[in-house]
């Protein structure tokens, strides 16, 4: 019997030995990175120096760094911020979606100023004309190629874009 609980913690020793040490086995067996062909960028992005400049003059508010200190590091960060390119590249497909919203919009606004039937000046939000009774006829306008749509279509006909997404910035 107690040679069976011998064999048997043996065993569990040896399950347990392998689970440990097989996965650094596994990883000697990967080649190592040589960093050829990974292009660092050598200048630190606007933000990174905004945030910097934000540390520093906190540090110095704080009395952690001494007024010539503070100068210094100030004066150099303040240069390198203004040399750092801006970037937008996050807002710009956002930007492109709403301009797109922005055009229809005031294409459809333009479209419904006058009355198609006898050519009165239609008020805001009119069903029909003041002037001859006619039912107002809306029209829209893709963004994009300028073609005319109804408001339940889903996609442009001539160029293919997707009218809902105009549709939920115009609303």
């Amino acid at each position: 019997m107690i040679i069976a609980s011998i064999l048997i913690g043996l065993a569990l020793l040896a399950v347990t030995l392998y689970f440990v040490f097989s996965p650094l086995q596994r990883r000697a067996n990967v080649p190592l990175f040589t960093g050829q062909g990974l292009e660092i960028e050598q200048t630190p992005k606007r933000e990174t120096l905004l945030a910097a400049l934000r540390d520093l003059e906190f540090d110095h508010s704080t009395g952690k760094l001494t007024d010539e200190d503070y100068q210094a590091i100030r004066a150099d960060l303040m240069r390198r911020t203004v040399a750092a390119p801006r970037t937008d590249e996050g807002n710009t497909m956002l930007d492109a979606q709403i301009e797109a919203a922005v055009l229809s919009y005031r294409r459809d606004k333009r479209s419904v100023n006058n009355c198609t039937a006898c050519g009165a000046e239609l008020t805001s939000g009119s069903r029909f004309c003041a002037a001859c009774g006619a039912p107002v006829a809306v029209t829209y306008h893709c963004s994009h190629c300028g073609k005319s749509y109804s408001k339940g279509d889903a996609f442009c006909s001539l160029c293919g874009l997707s009218l809902h997404q105009v549709m939920e910035f115009a609303s």
